[in-house]
């Protein structure tokens, strides 16, 4: 992610909180710019990990500062078939799903346009009004799936 892209990122956020009625702060600043930095799927102990070491930032201040993400649709929360939660940041980027592979872990992302279109399809059909929406599918990747045939 781009310098302008976190700063928009962040910007955007401290315009939710201000709407909000939140505080603005620096450690939330400082969150947003290191959840913005990592261009993976990540776990609360991997942002905690890469924040710890040169801040004293609580665990709770991560937890809550992740909540108000996902609320202002900044970051999303992904199942990827673990008993924790994972996340990415979505604010700026094209709309994907997952695909998991329940052996190694691996995910892989891809844009579901088709799938996409007919999910809106359905909703209009029904006069439903989707808030958002999460694809993971399971199975084995290509090299798993080698393995596995061996």
């Amino acid at each position: 992610m781009t310098v302008k892209k976190t700063s928009d990122a962040i910007e955007t956020f401290r315009r939710y909180l201000k709407l909000h009625n939140h505080n603005i702060t620096e450690t939330r600043d400082r969150i947003v710019k290191e959840i913005f930095m990592m261009n993976y799927h990540f776990e609360v102990a991997d942002l905690w990990k890469r924040l710890h070491g040169e801040t004293q930032i609580s665990s709770s201040t991560v937890y809550r500062t992740l909540d108000l993400l996902v609320e202002a649709g900044l970051v999303k929360m992904v199942d990827l078939g673990e008993a924790h939660a994972h996340y990415e940041h979505i604010f700026g980027r094209r709309d994907h799903d997952h695909l998991v592979c329940t052996d190694c872990g691996k995910v892989i992302e891809f844009p579901a346009t088709a799938i996409n279109d007919e999910i809106e399809k359905t909703a209009a059909e029904k006069e439903f009004t989707i808030s958002s929406h999460s694809i993971q599918i399971y199975g084995s990747c290509r090299n798993c799936a080698a393995k596995n045939k061996k």
